[in-house]
């Protein structure tokens, strides 16, 4: 399925794996962008056509964690307005860096 977010998402997947390999120290990567961005967005996340155009201010978060005692373990984590956002193809709103490789 091809989306106007495809590089997007491209870049934040590099920029996972950059992290992920400890090419770089970077924490925290920020992008900007408009309602227009956001909603493309949301729906190549979550496979889902049924959310509402995004109110004002309105943020996605996508996070790189780490497994607690497997550190070699890599998870994403999304969010959007601070709520816990299931990811395509995920049991829950955590999965696997691998998966979200295939997702993006």
């Amino acid at each position: 399925r091809a989306h106007a977010v495809g590089p997007l998402l491209s870049e934040v997947h590099a920029l996972f794996n950059a992290r992920a390999l400890r090419h770089t120290s970077h924490r925290l990567a920020l992008f900007s962008g408009h309602d227009v961005t956001v909603l493309p967005l949301l729906r190549a996340i979550t496979g889902s056509d049924s959310h509402p155009w995004p109110r004002y201010a309105s943020c996605i978060e996508l996070d790189l964690l780490r497994h607690a005692e497997q550190r070699e373990q890599l998870f994403v984590r999304a969010r959007y307005n601070d709520e816990p956002l299931r990811i395509l193809g995920c049991e829950g709103h955590v999965c696997s860096l691998h998966h979200f490789a295939r997702l993006v």
